[in-house]
Order: structure tokens, then sequence, then C-alpha cells
């Protein structure tokens, strides 16, 4: 039984002889946008017709008689234009268009070579570890009765080890100690290390990611900071960048956007993890000491799918408004194009890829005391998006959550076959020895 964060999973029948799976989550995850528009057009004012009224004096009927000479003739008195109203101000900053002919086209090509890169890169380490581990246990005597449990225990004991050694330092350091501090200070030792051994590796890069996604945050509140992380933590659609595309997958300026996507990130993380290592030996008859890294980049890439395709979207609808602003009469401001940041995207893939894995799972929301079966709930919070995005709710980027999902949908049909061509790839290029973390064919 693994614990994942606020959640238990009890993983398939197959390994304990138990069907029953549990999530407890206390919020699903949201990308939200950023709280900036954009002006899309000038106020028209019109002048208004200035009404004339003569004096009574004029519109009187007078008889003329012989000796009564002529009535003068009144002149009206000079009509001024009516002011004119300045023109009225939108609430939202004005976001200049800095877009360059070939910004589309670099934004596709970093997103490409972004996860291109980080697949090769994590089959490289992967490859690397493995062989490193093989190497260990067989001593270069072949890997014949050799899997990947026996590597990943392998691991974790080397790892305790290491820890114990530490344990014994920490008991020298609080020697001194009254026994209360000391006694606190060893047993939250001996929890924590615990616990580090028994995590699962895709558990460790949540931890990791979580990690980074606080440090991002505590910049966004240092003053300093304030124009160096609005340049390049916050993803404009209309600033041309790319780089933001990624960056603003680890970004947070609201504590509790940060607090629910952790939790969230937490406990669907270690499941779609255990996917990963159980769904590697039926692609592939390659040896694989840890998922950690076969994590990461997914996650990174289902972040960058995400961001990729709200922004696409949301700059295609941008333009067909600027487009047609010239047949709208009237006043027109609009809020159509806003900032973005948040991994919720790539949450959203996790939670997929972990409804697709284990559709007898249940989820608890915080503050829903019964257990939803998970692949309902995953439903409903598509459907919730998809009528997002139709009536234009500007709450969350419905766009990224709807992207995050179709691509751990996509990744779970097709992420384990496509990773074990990337370890092939990397052994080809890096690996010193390529067969050496082969299992004997039957």
């Amino acid at each position: 039984m693994f614990r994942l964060g606020s959640a238990i999973l009890r993983p398939p029948s197959s390994i304990t002889g138990s069907s029953s799976l549990r999530f407890q989550s206390p919020r699903f995850p949201c990308r939200s946008y950023f709280r900036t528009a954009f002006l899309a057009a000038k106020h028209r004012s019109r002048v208004p017709v200035a009404n004339l009224k003569l004096p009574s004096s004029a519109n009187t009927k007078t008889r003329l008689s012989p000796t009564t000479p002529s009535p003068t003739r009144v002149t009206p008195p000079p009509v001024e234009p009516a002011p004119q109203h300045p023109e009225p101000t939108s609430s939202y900053p004005v976001e200049k268009d800095s877009r360059s002919p070939h910004s589309a086209r670099n934004q596709l090509l970093f997103s490409g070579s972004v996860i291109c890169g980080v697949f090769l890169w994590a089959a490289v380490q992967t490859n690397t570890l493995t062989d490193e581990w093989v190497e260990k246990i067989t001593h270069g005597h072949g890997t014949e009765g050799l899997d990947n449990r026996t590597l990943v225990r392998a691991k974790a004991y080397e790892l305790a080890q290491k820890l114990k050694r530490w344990g014994n330092w920490v008991a020298q350091l609080t020697e001194n100690l009254s026994p209360i501090p000391r006694s606190a200070i060893r047993e939250t030792y001996v929890d924590a290390a615990q616990k580090l051994v028994n995590a699962p590796d895709a558990m460790k890069a949540c931890w990791g990611i979580c990690a980074v996604n606080g440090a991002v945050f505590i910049a966004w509140h240092v003053p300093r900071l304030a124009d160096f992380m609005s340049a390049n933590f916050l993803h404009r659609p209309l600033s041309g960048r790319a780089r933001t595309l990624l960056t603003s997958v680890f970004s947070h300026h609201s504590f509790f956007h940060l607090l629910f996507n952790s939790m969230a990130l937490l406990s669907f993380g270690a499941a779609v993890g255990h996917y990963l290592y159980v769904a590697q030996p039926a692609t592939s008859n390659r040896l694989e000491s840890t998922t950690g890294y076969h994590f990461l980049a997914m996650f990174i890439s289902a972040g960058l799918v995400s961001s990729l395709a709200s922004h696409m979207l949301r700059v295609r609808i941008y333009d067909r408004i600027v487009a047609s602003l010239s047949k709208m009469p009237g006043p027109i401001v609009r809020p159509i194009v806003g900032s973005s940041l948040g991994a919720s995207g790539a949450i959203y893939a996790c939670v997929t890829i972990a409804a697709m894995a284990y559709p007898e799972a249940t989820v608890s929301p915080i503050f829903i005391p019964i257990g939803i079966p998970i692949r309902l709930g995953v439903g409903a919070l598509a459907m919730m998006d998809v009528i997002g995005l139709i009536r234009g709710w500007r709450v969350f980027d419905h766009i990224a959550h709807l992207g995050g999902a179709v691509f751990g949908l996509w990744y779970y049909m097709y992420g384990p076959a496509l990773w074990a061509r990337w370890r092939a790839i990397g052994a080809y290029l890096f690996s010193k020895t390529p067969k050496g973390a082969k299992l004997v064919e039957d």
C-alpha cells in the first residue's frame, strides 16, 4: 500500500490481492488567468444635434397697418457645437501586440525542441542509472533472472543504509540536548527518512516540482523581482515570447493556487508513476531502475502542450475579433486575451492518466464526504471546462485544462511505447554499454 500525500493507493489485485484504489484530493487543479486584458478598439463619440428654439416674439402673428412699419427680422443666436466628451478608458491595462511574423513558428519550434530534448535527456539519465545498478548487482555476469523490482529494491536498500549513517550523525549532534528536543529531532528524522525510503521515484519527482513551484511563488512576492517575474514567468499571448510557455507552468502568484495544485499533484503523481512502472515491461525488454525521469519528462511535456493549446486558440480568437472590429458600431471594449500561469494543465494530464489506468479508483474532494468514481469526476471536470469555454468564463484557463486532459489520454495509450523508443535512441547515441541493461529474451 502506497500513501500518496493525502491519498491512499492500493495497487491492483495482481500485486496485493485487493482491487480497491482510493484517492483523496482537496480540490481539482486549476490554471488561472492573471488579471489583465487588452483594449480592442477606441470609443467613437457622437455629437448630438442642437435643438434651436426661437424667441416667442418671432412666432407671434402681427397685423400690419399702413402706418405700421414692417417688423424687424429676428436673427437667432449662433449655435455652439456641443462639447465632445473624452473617450472612456478601459478598466483593463492595454497590452501591446508585440508579435512578429515569425512568433508562431518560433513558439512551435521551441515547444517541440523542449519536448524532444527533455525526453532524450530523461532517457539517457534512466539508461545510465540502470546500467550502473545492473553492474553493481551482476558484476558483469549477465542479466539473467534480473528484473525491475530487484533494481528498485537494491536502490531502496542502499538509500536506507546511507540514511542510517546520517541518522547516527544526527544522534551525535543531539547528544547534549535535553530529552524532549533530542527525542523530537530524532523521531522527526526517522519519520522523514522512512518516508523517503518508501516513496517511489515519481513521488520524489513530485516533491521536486512542488519545491520549484514554491521557490517561484516566493520570487513573485519579492518587490525587486516584480518586473522580472512578470516578463519571464507569466505567459502573455501577445508578447511573442516562447520561453514563458514553459516557465509559466511552474509559476503561481496566489498561495491557494499553489496549495491546491501541489496537493493535487501529490495525490495523483505517484499513481501515474506506478502506472508507468507496471506498463514498461509490456512495451520493452529493457530494464528500468527508476521512473522519476520518465515522469518528469511527461509532466513538462504535458505542461507545454496545454500552454501551447491555450495560447494558439486564444490568439486565434483575438485575431478574428480584431479583424471584425470595423464591422462593429459603437464603443467596443473587450478583455480579449489574458495572461495565464499555473501547472494545472500538466496536473490534468496526471489525473486523466490515473483515471484511465485505475478505473476502479475513487476520489474524495475536500468538501464532499463521499467517494466519487474517478472517471465520473474527470468527465464532470471536462464537461465543466467545455461549458466554461463556450460560455466565455474567464476565471480559469479552460483551454489549458482540456489540452492537458487530451494529452493525458493520448499518453496513456501511446506514452509507454514512445518512451521505449526514446530509451533505445538514447542508448544508441550516448550509452557506453547499450546492451548491458537488457533482459535475456526467451
